[in-house]
């Protein structure tokens, strides 16, 4: 077993009967939640294997990750809402043993790996729980790279899922170490609950709320992503007595285009934002509707949270730089650097670190007193609605249709563009509607462009590339007018 189950199994015997888990249908105490991970079927052969969990948020999810880390498992967190072309590239790549999915999904999934070898062991026999959850064992042999390394626990992905995809690794003592420095800050304990309507595939869900949870004694609550509504969260943080809810921009953003509402919100005692910057203006408006101030954080995948604002008044800043993290500002940029115990192992296959170094390609004025503020990013990354988004993925996925001559997929003004330029003899109508088909079906909804537009070129550098924030900037008339 790995320390993120020892230190689970340390808090078991302290919360006993407290719960540990509550969701639409139960509440699961601390005892029960144990006996529910050790109800899961892997067996002794199982043990150092690597397996996906492609599967929402639930009960099932945690007990199916808490027994991963209790059999010394590998796992690699894939988004719920990949496609499977998406998910079925990662699996080519990294050639793990198994992946454990949702038994509505495993149909589908048979046919996206029709020419494998896949044996179906049945939820039951898996999980004895009445749930929907399937694990599948893929024969592709031997998995040969990083992840293999006897210290890798969790593998997730940052900006895109296919192509250029970053696998990030974390060791479970990493992973026990920011759960850890993050309660430093918020002080979290058996008396708090825990929202979490985040997508656990991704570290700002499965360690900043499940397990930040879990490893304090407090009690999450656990939300389904796909049907999720603002005033269904709004209506949880104000029937519950949630005390710690963490979520993005835009939706604190939505908070506010609730008209009309009798939720009381203002004893939540953190309402975390993260994922991207929460502008002044809306904070003011968030405070002056519901009595409540947001903390801002700063953070990434690959490093966990950098900077927390404690001091809710200074609404502009993103906080101060936490203890454990060195920092630089190189030209603007901000490099950071850190003990491995805190930070990620890497990048499956690729390199993170320059001598110790981490370059986040956002742009950050640190003041004299140490407060941070966020300018802009240097990279291409789209940070959009709580998502990372790699603009090339979708750009290389059209460049290999024929209709297409060249294009651009931006953000403007919170919204997704894609230009088109056409190639000579093809129908403008049909090819957009192909070019939407096609999209729909390989990438993932969070993807999908807002706008699909076709304009007759696309300006270059004189280097010869695509500059697309200039793009967008001058094709703005015809993006506003675009239904």
């Amino acid at each position: 077993m790995n320390l993120v189950y020892e230190q689970f199994n340390e808090m078991v015997k302290l919360m006993h009967n407290n719960i540990a888990i509550s969701n639409e249908k139960n509440n699961i105490t601390y005892d029960q939640l144990e006996n529910l991970v050790s109800k899961v079927a892997f067996t002794e052969k199982d043990r150092g294997k690597t397996v996906c969990l492609w599967i929402p948020n639930s009960l099932e999810y945690v007990a199916c990750y808490l027994a991963c880390a209790k059999n010394d498992m590998k796992c690699l967190l894939l988004d719920s809402r990949m496609t499977y072309q998406e998910v079925q590239h990662i699996i080519y790549k990294y050639h793990p043993d198994g992946v454990i999915v949702d038994s509505y999904t495993v149909p589908s999934l048979l046919l996206a790996f029709e020419n494998s070898n896949i044996e179906i062991i049945s939820e039951k026999e898996l999980l004895k729980l009445d749930n929907k959850i399937s694990f599948i064992n893929l024969n592709l042999g031997e998995i040969q790279n990083e992840i293999l390394l006897n210290n890798v626990f969790n593998v997730l992905y940052s900006s895109g899922t296919t192509g250029d995809a970053k696998g990030i690794m974390y060791s479970a003592a990493q992973i026990v170490k920011q759960v850890h420095v993050n309660n430093k800050y918020f002080k979290l304990g058996e008396k708090d609950n825990v929202l979490c309507t985040v997508e656990m595939s991704h570290s700002y869900g499965i360690f900043d709320h499940v397990l930040l949870g879990l490893l304090n004694g407090a009690t999450v609550y656990i939300m389904k992503t796909k049907f999720l509504t603002i005033s269904n969260i709004l209506k949880k943080l104000s029937e519950c007595n949630i005390t710690f809810f963490g979520s993005m921009p835009w939706v604190y953003k939505e908070f506010l285009n609730i008209k009309k509402h009798n939720y009381d919100i203002s004893k939540v005692k953190y309402l975390i934002c993260g994922g991207d910057y929460l502008s002044e203006e809306v904070q003011m408006s968030f405070f002056e509707k519901y009595n409540n101030k947001i903390t801002q954080v700063y953070g990434l995948t690959e490093l966990g949270y950098l900077t927390i604002n404690l001091h809710k008044e200074r609404t502009k800043s993103i906080g101060r730089m936490i203890d454990e993290i060195e920092y630089e500002i190189r030209e603007g940029v901000l490099w950071v650097k850190a003990d491995l115990t805190y930070m990620s192992l890497g990048y499956v296959g690729k390199q993170m670190y320059v001598d110790g170094w981490f370059n986040t390609n956002d742009c950050i004025d640190i003041a004299s007193d140490g407060y941070c503020y966020f300018m802009n990013r240097a990279g291409d990354i789209i940070n959009i609605r709580g998502n990372k988004i790699d603009p090339k993925e979708i750009e290389n996925l059209l460049g290999k249709f024929p209709e297409i001559k060249t294009c651009v997929f931006g953000e403007f003004y919170g919204e997704l563009i894609l230009l088109l330029v056409l190639n000579k003899g093809f129908d403008r109508k049909i090819t957009l509607e192909h070019v939407n088909t096609i999209i729909k079906q390989k990438l993932a909804k969070f993807k999908w462009p807002d706008k699909i537009i076709a304009v007759d070129s696309l300006p270059v550098t004189s280097l010869g590339k695509l500059n697309r924030k200039e793009i967008l900037k001058k094709y703005e008339d015809i993006i506003e007018n675009e239904n």
